[in-house]
């Protein structure tokens, strides 16, 4: 697994989206444009506080997605 998708799993264990955030981002640039645009819209769900209920579990599916595209990149 990627580091910072590790990092970043591990900062959602303790509710540090903050954290998350940072070690998402260290990535994010690696990734297609489709998936960048996931990650900020999911920054901008965050930055709103209008978060759904299930956004830390979207959170990490999303990780896991990226990680995958990491792998294969």
């Amino acid at each position: 697994m990627n580091p910072h998708i590790k990092e970043a799993l591990a900062h959602l264990l303790k509710a540090d989206y903050v954290g998350y955030f940072g070690e998402v981002d260290e990535v994010i640039l690696l990734a297609p444009p489709y998936v960048q645009t996931t990650h900020s819209a999911h920054k901008n769900t965050f930055t709103s506080g209008n978060r759904p209920q299930d956004f830390e579990q979207m959170l990490v599916v999303f990780a896991r997605d990226l990680n995958k595209i990491l792998l294969v990149m």
